[in-house]
């Protein structure tokens, strides 16, 4: 809207909710009749888009309307950590004065967020060697404990600047055969470029080691879908408008 107008916002959000599909919280009621709505996605983010577009019509109300341009992008994707829109985001930001994204404060002080560390997410497919547990297990290589032992050596690679949780191991086989499968899947959050780049060699070098000690095949996949953001000067001024603008 007005694309030629001297001040361009870029204004995001998205639809998705971090509720599976079969999950039993899929459904709308009122907590308070005619109140409050409770239901998968009510305040993250049906409610910040509401707000959104309670902004936008405000702005059109306003006689400055022909001096603010903005372009508004919600995705579908925000919860697995933007993987197919983060490029559509990037494209969008671009030339923008600011961009303001609706999502809720997530702590029930209403506390805003600022800066954000960075989020990655990855998985690693650890290939062993099946064998029968019983007669020839020093044959096999267990696939299971390396893919422990790795979830362990990352989560003691955490530092102050990284925050690493391993969340699931699947794979596995029977009591009587030495697994020859298994996946961690786990999730790093950088503070700065610097601690993104620490966890990517605390990875590569995890992954040797275990590999190494177990005699395991690792493949790594996966990767940082969302740099970390520090508060600039710049961020530091628009966020204490928006701080002003909350307490107006």
């Amino acid at each position: 809207v007005r694309p030629d107008a001297p001040v361009q916002l870029l204004l995001t959000g998205h639809m998705d909710t971090v509720f599976a599909a079969d999950h039993a919280f899929q459904f709308f009621h009122w907590i308070e009749p005619g109140k409050v709505l409770g239901g998968p996605g009510v305040a993250d983010m049906k409610g910040g888009i509401a707000v959104m577009l309670a902004a936008l019509k405000a702005i059109e109300a306003s006689p400055e309307r022909g001096a603010i341009g903005y372009e508004v992008v919600i995705n579908s994707d925000e919860e697995v950590g933007s993987p197919g829109s983060a490029a559509l985001i990037a494209r969008a930001a671009a030339g923008k004065r600011a961009a303001l994204t609706y999502e809720p404060a997530g702590v029930p002080d209403g506390t805003l967020a600022g800066a954000r560390p960075g989020s990655g997410n990855f998985s690693f497919v650890i290939k062993g060697r099946s064998a029968h547990a019983g007669r020839n297990p020093e044959d096999g290589r267990n696939a299971l404990v390396a893919a422990a032992e790795l979830a362990l050596r990352l989560a003691h690679s955490k530092t102050p600047g990284l925050n690493i949780n391993p969340a699931r191991i699947e794979g596995g086989s029977p009591n009587n055969v030495v697994p020859d499968l298994a996946i961690l899947r786990a999730n790093f959050r950088p503070l700065t470029g610097d601690d993104q780049a620490i966890a990517e060699r605390l990875i590569a070098d995890a992954v040797e080691q275990t590999a190494t000690a177990h005699k395991v095949y690792i493949e790594v996949h996966g990767g940082f879908g969302r740099p970390p953001k520090p508060l600039r000067p710049e961020a530091e001024h628009l966020f204490a408008l928006v701080k002003r603008c909350g307490a107006d």
